[in-house]
């Protein structure tokens, strides 16, 4: 328990040196080294993760925190030698490119995907990437402080904008809380939750319960063939291409997103139960 606690308070002891604003000589290479990959590392892990919060990236603010403020007393101080300074112009060309790339990859995959949404992020392309290009202009210029509080404007209205705009639509996509509310309610504690094909991870973090996975239309047939009331959560598309197929009844109890709660009697809605 000592070892563990001696390391874990490495990036503490770190942050505390980098932020009494004295310069650091041999070290300053490996620890912006470390500061980028304790920002990055959680940021490309939890990316990666199906189901998403937005506590989940709380550790990447202090090192970023503290990569901002050397950047700043770099810029403020134009008479610092500093290697980040001599090589911004680079960084921000790479930074620029990257995000057109990332701009151009998500109107793309918005078109095929969510296509409905695409008018509603036509403004946060356009002001995302003219604030790149803004970005670009002051790092190719070496105006580090200005480059940054473009920035950070940039940064600060688009998160804005997409936390009150974008997410109220879309959270449902990558969160199935109000529907795992319904798989509670009309599932009795104890008991695994069915998919078909696919598995929520979210469904399964919210209601605390374990899953089992349909891999075939005959299994589900069979399963829905059941004699007393069963549930199976299943994706909007593959609910459309099987409710002609299967024998048995499939009978929409909830939605959120592209996830619906079907049942094999009409008795299983929610809505249903609560009239009768």
């Amino acid at each position: 328990l000592l070892k563990c606690t001696l390391r874990s308070r490495l990036p503490l002891r770190l942050s505390l040196y980098l932020s009494t604003g004295k310069p650091v000589h041999d070290g300053s290479a490996n620890s912006s080294k470390f500061l980028i990959l304790s920002a990055t590392v959680p940021f490309i892990f939890f990316s990666l993760a199906r189901s998403k919060l937005p506590t989940y990236i709380l550790p990447l603010f202090p090192a970023l925190s503290i990569l901002v403020g050397r950047c700043l007393e770099c810029g403020v101080y134009h008479d610092t030698e500093n290697r980040l300074k001599s090589q911004f112009r680079y960084c921000s060309v790479v930074f620029f490119i990257v995000l057109l790339v990332s701009l151009t990859a998500g109107t793309v995959y918005l078109s095929r995907t969510f296509p409905s949404y695409l008018r509603a992020a036509v403004p946060f392309i356009i002001f995302a990437a003219s604030g790149g290009a803004v970005y670009c202009w002051y790092g190719w210029k070496q105006k580090v402080l200005s480059s940054f509080v473009t920035l950070a404007v940039m940064m600060a209205v688009m998160i804005i904008g997409i936390t009150y705009l974008v997410f109220p639509g879309v959270s449902h996509f990558k969160s199935a809380r109000e529907l795992t509310k319904t798989v509670k309610a009309v599932i009795p504690a104890g008991e695994q939750i069915v998919f078909y094909r696919d598995l929520r991870e979210s469904i399964i973090f919210y209601s605390d319960r374990r899953g089992r996975i349909i891999d075939h239309p005959d299994e589900l047939d069979t399963y829905l063939q059941s004699p007393g009331l069963v549930y199976c959560v299943i994706h909007s598309e593959q609910y459309e291409k099987l409710k002609d197929v299967i024998h048995a009844g499939m009978y929409p109890v909830d939605q959120e997103g592209d996830r619906m709660l079907i049942s094999n009697k009409k008795s299983g809605s929610v809505k249903q139960e609560g009239s009768m």
